[in-house]
């Protein structure tokens, strides 16, 4: 196993594109356990270098297609082991990626397309409604493909690209001989207050946002440890700025394991933590409400004078941890059992964003012992910032913490936050 902080502070400063990346981490000698996925007879864990030929085999089938150098092709699938053979099949084909909400509507989903000028989209079949595909050309599929990771491919005629030239040719930054490895994503914002806007990130844009982590790990050992590998539970979706950064990315980077949970229904995702040993939960408030109004009304279940000791005993460890000192034993242990029985006793870090999360929730669950921290982010600028500190009262204030590089904030004279990353992304995408 690679020393994590290897890559963090050997690796990472030369690596400067997806293909950097991706010939980084799929190495033939590479046997760590990348994905853990259920199946009928129970998990089975693949190693990254069997991913290598699902990966391959999905690139073989887009390269059927001689689209135009560098098209863009969007991916429309639920959160799977098949959106990470997509995402790295579209780059090493040559192509680069439209990351699509596979919960979008038919619209929205046109709109996209036709913004992005993306050329082709590859869906799972029960994702995929014909009408959001104007004039569809043909449909490429490898019928040799195990079902579980098959692919259909149909190349997308948006009244743009009757220009044959795909958008980075027209902007001069390839032409149709270069056949190298993609480079770029393009990830959407929700639309949900109007037309959902496209920003566009480079692999050196990436790879610069996790250099900026740098300061984070020396700060907390929650997010990233040298010898062991973390787990975490993919439950958001990877065409979110959030699943796509935290989840996605940071476990492929740094050869961690992405563990998908058996279905949709949120009690599987802590039955999933639990068997599966996850150490990181990443996501928004609404699981986090969930999870407290869980605990509170099994505790209720004893009663209201259980209810009672239970929050005092919270509040007790509350003033505890202010003052840098632990429950007795017999008490902690209490506490301890309880978090045991939500997530595992596995789980390290549990991280929320994409929203307001209740001070109840933070207090109530940070008062039982989970590490539970608020992060910042936004589509066009990458994640900004998370709270890492261990005073228990910033994460119960709900703190985003400062950002990962000095003066990388500041308000200018309109009261406008200004971010000055080198991560943010490089242009946006319209008709």
């Amino acid at each position: 196993m690679k020393n994590k902080f290897d890559i963090l502070y050997k690796d990472l400063p030369n690596m400067h594109s997806f293909a950097d990346w991706y010939r980084n981490i799929y190495r033939v000698d590479n046997d760590l356990t990348a994905l853990d996925v259920p199946g009928p007879d129970g998990y089975k864990a693949i190693p990254y270098n069997e991913c290598i030929p699902y990966i391959e085999e999905v690139e073989a089938v887009l390269r059927q297609s001689q689209l135009p150098a560098g098209s863009f092709i969007g991916i429309k699938t639920v959160t799977s082991p098949r959106f990470v053979f997509w995402f790295w099949a579209v780059l090493k084909a040559g192509y680069n990626a439209l990351l699509l909400d596979p919960n979008a509507s038919t619209n929205q989903i046109r709109h996209l397309l036709v913004e992005s000028d993306a050329r082709a989209i590859i869906a799972d079949k029960d994702v995929l409604d014909p009408s959001e595909v104007p004039a569809s050309l043909q449909i490429y599929s490898n019928i040799d493909m195990s079902p579980d990771w098959s692919i259909q491919l149909i190349q997308e005629a948006t009244a743009a690209s009757k220009n044959q030239r795909s958008p980075l040719e027209r902007a001069g930054m390839l032409d149709d001989k270069d056949r190298s490895f993609g480079n770029y994503v393009i990830l959407a914002t929700s639309g949900t207050t109007g037309s959902a806007k496209l920003y566009v990130h480079s692999g050196q844009t990436i790879s610069n946002q996790f250099l900026a982590l740098a300061p984070l790990v020396k700060e907390s050992d929650r997010w990233l440890r040298p010898h062991d590998q973390e787990r975490s539970i993919a439950i958001l979706p990877f065409n979110h700025i959030l699943g796509f950064i935290v989840i996605f990315l940071l476990c492929q980077f740094f050869e961690n394991v992405i563990v998908f949970p058996k279905s949709k229904v949120p009690e599987t995702w802590l039955e999933t933590c639990r068997e599966r040993k996850v150490t990181q939960l990443i996501s928004v408030p609404l699981l986090w409400n969930h999870v407290a109004r869980g605990i509170k009304a099994k505790v209720a279940e004893g009663g209201e004078k259980q209810m009672s000791r239970f929050e005092g005993l919270i509040d007790w460890n509350i003033k505890l941890q202010k003052r840098g000192l632990s429950l007795p034993p017999f008490l902690n242990k209490i506490l301890k059992d309880v978090r045991a029985q939500v997530f595992g006793s596995e789980m390290r870090l549990c991280c929320t964003g994409g929203g307001r999360v209740s001070e109840e929730t933070l207090r109530f669950l940070n008062g039982i012992g989970f590490f539970l921290v608020n992060g910042y982010g936004l589509t066009e600028a990458g994640i900004i910032s998370v709270e890492r500190g261990k005073k228990i009262q910033k994460r119960m204030d709900g703190s985003v913490g400062s950002s990962f590089l000095p003066d990388a904030l500041r308000l200018n004279e309109d009261r406008e936050i200004e971010i000055l990353t080198d991560y943010t992304h490089i242009g946006t995408m319209r008709e």
